[in-house]
């Protein structure tokens, strides 16, 4: 496989989803509903008040500011989907919230770090815009909201929530109050593979990332169960970003499958690797054999001789164990 192709085919597939998901965050009825459930300074808000204090004004499509990260590289991060949102009843802006799309859970390095590091770049950019010189005062709090489209199997359909807590390291004397650092969260948003009608947000978010359906079909479904109109932009945006999802979450499985199979030793032969592959995907990436086969598209004619071969000579009492269901 060539190796410039697949690294080409990776790059396309990434700024076609990062496109996709950048046109339908910025619907401003997606991106109210998002912020109530997951900010916790605007659940109590209407969505009509979310929706009038996401700043500047841009009418039925969130605008969001044009933000450059700049590092000592020097390397520039652009921010496509960071707002500006202020709490109702306030006076300025409360918060920078920064939304991001992940459809790839294990990209060679742990997600939080990424979060960690854009949002802090976000807290130290506001030096020069929301407040001068060293008044920190002006700090405004930061959101970092990551939604992970293609989650381990183990992690779907859960949130995680990170944020700063002080604990007393020593004291003498009455015990005092610990002053509050309240001004980063990241929180993690594991999809659901499937529908969730126990859980309204979730199932809000498989319907528009996840669910398997036409323009019009999605269309309905959520103006009906959400009250949420879906434009023919973020329509479109939508079934491209469910194209893009499907393209690169099967190249990183192969590259998975593929790259572990061939750290076990030399492999002849299509059937050979193709083993090898399926193999070593079960086992790092918690799936059945014939999940694996799926995402790794073997042929039908080849699938009995690979069920019949990891049965016999696999070690692995989960792989016996997968075959056996």
């Amino acid at each position: 496989m060539n190796e410039q192709f697949n690294a080409d085919n990776v790059e396309r597939y990434r700024t076609n989803f990062d496109e996709c998901f950048k046109n339908a965050i910025h619907n401003k009825d997606i991106l109210a509903k998002i912020v109530k459930e997951l900010v916790i300074e605007l659940r109590d808000e209407s969505l009509e008040d979310i929706k009038n204090c996401i700043t500047p004004e841009s009418g039925k499509r969130a605008q969001g500011l044009d933000t450059e990260l700049i590092n000592a590289n020097p390397r520039s991060y652009r921010m496509d989907n960071l707002f500006r949102i202020g709490l109702p009843g306030g006076d300025g802006i409360g918060l920078l919230v920064n939304i991001e799309g992940q459809n790839v859970p294990d990209p060679g390095y742990p997600i939080l770090n990424r979060a960690l590091a854009y949002a802090s770049g976000i807290i130290f950019n506001q030096k020069g815009i929301d407040f001068d010189k060293s008044d920190f005062t002006g700090l405004k709090k930061v959101y970092g909201l990551w939604l992970i489209t293609h989650p381990r199997k183990g992690d779907r359909g859960r949130i995680w929530r990170y944020h700063i807590t002080g604990s007393h390291l020593r004291q003498t004397g009455t015990r005092s109050l610990i002053p509050k650092l309240d001004k980063l969260e990241i929180i993690i948003v594991n999809l659901s593979q499937g529908p969730c009608r126990k859980d309204e947000f979730m199932d809000l978010l498989y319907t528009l990332f996840g669910a398997k359906l036409d323009d019009e079909e999605r269309r309905v479904v959520v103006s009906k169960k959400y009250n949420i109109e879906l434009d023919d932009n973020t329509l479109k945006s939508l079934r491209g970003l469910g194209m893009s999802m499907d393209e690169e979450f099967q190249n990183y499985y192969e590259n998975i499958g593929l790259k572990k199979g061939l750290e076990q030793g030399r492999v002849e032969g299509i059937e050979e690797n193709c083993i090898f592959s399926v193999k070593s995907l079960s086992e790092n990436a918690n799936l059945s054999i014939e999940e694996s086969m799926d995402l790794l598209n073997v042929p039908a004619d080849m699938r009995e001789t690979v069920r019949k071969r990891l049965s016999r000579t696999t070690r692995s009492p989960y792989i016996n164990r997968r075959l056996s269901k």
